[in-house]
């Protein structure tokens, strides 16, 4: 079985793929592997894909896998190996990955989950090559979420077998949901209640994308306010061309993010490098602001409660 979801990028495919696990991890018949995030350049080669859910599945039943892999790449630069052999070589690689994924799957239906295809870019056959394998699995369910997760449903179009393929496609929030949304999330947050102009606002500035309605309330949480929104009634923004609906909302990102921008707290000045610093270890975060590891770690914790940050293994 085969799910693909897309849909632009704010609409909550990664927290849906959280929410399949947080909903079916307890039942013993399932067993998941974390999410394989292709904004972790590890994952853009097939052999470090299968590699880690060897490892996240069974490092004891996957043993011989482990070891032929290394043997296969130590003699990878002998001369006198042959094509023909590290061929046959790769081939028993294969097999020995689907025999020891099939023993587990035997008792338990194993759910693999695949996140931000769009990262893959020119490195889609990594995830095609691993979709070949894939169909010699059982009893396994394959969800795999990015802007342009759907291409990949062209690669069972060409096999003679039957799939279950199922593609969803999340879009963002209509004006009664996000409106629902937000008043689900008053009763469960401490934060000061919204006024009607300001939910009126904060719908029409988000597009229904749940992420910047989220990123509104969190700074509501934290008493941070966002001045840029009191200078307009909802129907005056409502009330604007297109050109100045796009201008508004492009405002009303900026002024999220402005937060972030404007402080020396530590906490932010991580946001800040998070964007541009992978892997951002707590060595090297606590040479790169010049904090305590205590910090550090206060810093990490911190950082994993917000809704725009994504921790990658």
């Amino acid at each position: 079985r085969f799910i693909f979801i897309t849909g632009d990028g704010g609409n909550g495919k990664t927290r849906l793929l959280n929410e399949i696990y947080h909903r079916y991890s307890g039942i013993a018949q399932v067993n998941f592997t974390q999410i394989l995030d292709f904004d972790d350049p590890v994952l853009h080669l097939t052999e470090n894909i299968k590699l880690r859910i060897a490892e996240q599945l069974d490092i004891e039943q996957f043993q011989s896998y482990f070891q032929k892999h290394s043997d296969y790449y130590k003699i990878q630069g002998i001369d006198e190996v042959s094509h023909e052999q590290l061929k046959q070589l790769k081939e028993e690689l294969e097999k020995d990955f689907i025999k020891n994924f099939n023993i587990i799957s035997h008792n338990q239906r194993v759910v693999l989950r695949f996140d931000t295809t769009d990262a893959l870019q020119d490195r889609s056959e990594a995830l095609k090559d691993f979709l070949r394998l894939s169909i010699n699995f059982k009893n396994m369910l394959v969800i795999i979420a990015g802007r342009d997760a759907d291409k990949f449903t062209a690669f069972f179009t060409e096999k003679p077998r039957k799939y279950v393929i199922k593609t969803i496609n999340i879009a963002s929030f209509s004006t009664d949901m996000s409106l629902e949304y937000l008043r689900k999330k008053q009763e469960i947050v401490p934060m000061p209640s919204l006024d009607d102009d300001l939910e009126k606002k904060l719908i029409f500035l988000s597009g229904g994308k749940p992420i910047l309605l989220d990123m509104a309330v969190m700074w509501r949480m934290q008493g941070i306010e966002l001045p840029w929104m009191s200078q307009y009634h909802a129907e005056e923004i409502r009330g604007v061309s297109d050109n100045e609906k796009d201008g508004f909302r492009l405002e009303f990102e900026k002024e999220l993010v402005s937060p972030i921008i404007e402080t020396t707290d530590n906490l932010y000045k991580f946001f800040i490098l998070a964007a541009w610093v992978y892997p951002l270890e707590p060595t090297i975060l606590s040479i790169l602001l010049e904090i305590p590891p205590d910090e550090t770690e206060r810093v990490l914790k911190e950082a994993q409660a917000y809704v725009f940050i994504k921790q990658l293994p």
